[in-house]
């Protein structure tokens, strides 16, 4: 049975739902119909489950290797096999489990975001799925709480969204060309000339042709909130579906419908934007030392 050979780890509301599409399109590359199997890190996510909605998270999820090998069986001559989990960055101890299962040469590739921006994104994301109620900065204010109550990483909006130590800890696992960090306003900026260093850096044909107009996964306000009710809670009416309709036409259909019901994304609070600029002041620099670059940030 073949593994990944490589496996993009984040971070959340980066890019990475867009860079997994697009990677799809490349025929040298194989992955999963589903994005996000987060095997190495569910023992870990399964420990920090005690928020509202929470219980929800481990459905659909790979709990065991023979769930997460069942994802490659049809993979066929392809060069790169890949795996898209962007909890793979926050929870260190995922690189160990990387290593131990796909072997030391294994290629990690993390796509980072002014964390201001991505902190608000992933509070977006939230709001979006019915499971958020509470004002961004109120959000803020509650996440030492939260984090001490073990709720799940996507509620804890700023520490979760500081790269540096996490970053460091795959450094000092992998091999520093085995790495390949991406920004994700310069991804944002040019996305096919994003994709020819990514095609690069795993060592396949850079020239084939790939579509990158559609943005994935957008945050903002539900247009109508009953739907985004439905798709992202369980049901009698989702599990029948589930069973009859192929994985891959269900996800595009949902993402289509997501896209639909998505609407603008109101300014961040200016008192939040000044409040994160501070907290994340630091370790912005750690970054841009650890990477040797200024950052857009």
């Amino acid at each position: 049975m073949k593994k990944p050979n490589f496996v993009v780890i984040g971070a959340p509301k980066s890019g990475t739902t867009s860079l997994f599409y697009y990677l799809h399109q490349h025929p040298d590359i194989y992955l999963p119909t589903k994005k996000e199997l987060h095997y190495f890190s569910y023992p870990f996510i399964k420990q920090t489950l005690n928020g509202p909605g929470d219980d929800l998270v481990l459905a659909g999820l790979c709990a065991d290797l023979e769930s997460y090998l069942s994802h490659y069986k049809a993979v066929k001559n392809q060069k790169r096999i890949g795996e898209v989990s962007p909890s793979y960055l926050l929870y260190d101890e995922a690189r160990h489990n990387i290593k131990s299962e796909l072997g030391d040469d294994v290629k990690i590739i993390a796509i980072l975001r002014n964390p201001v921006q991505k902190a608000y994104s992933q509070y977006m994301h939230m709001v979006r799925e019915q499971h958020e109620t509470e004002t961004f900065m109120r959000g803020l204010e509650l996440e030492p709480q939260r984090v001490a109550a073990g709720w799940w990483d996507m509620w804890l909006y700023a520490s979760s969204s500081r790269y540096a130590s996490h970053l460091q800890r795959y450094y000092d696992t992998f091999k520093k060309e085995q790495i390949l960090v991406l920004i994700f306003e310069d991804f944002m900026l040019d996305t096919p000339a994003a994709m020819k260093i990514v095609f690069k850096f795993l060592d396949i044909d850079d020239t084939v042709f790939i579509d990158t107009e559609q943005i994935y996964n957008r945050t903002g306000e539900s247009k109508v909130k009953e739907i985004s009710t439905f798709l992202n809670h369980p049901s009698s009416i989702k599990s029948f579906f589930k069973k009859i309709i192929p994985d891959k036409i269900r996800l595009q259909f949902r993402e289509q419908i997501m896209r639909w019901n998505t609407g603008k994304k109101p300014a961040i609070d200016p008192k939040a934007e000044a409040f994160l600029n501070q907290y994340f002041k630091e370790d912005i620099q750690a970054v841009s030392d650890l990477l040797g670059r200024k950052l857009p940030w």
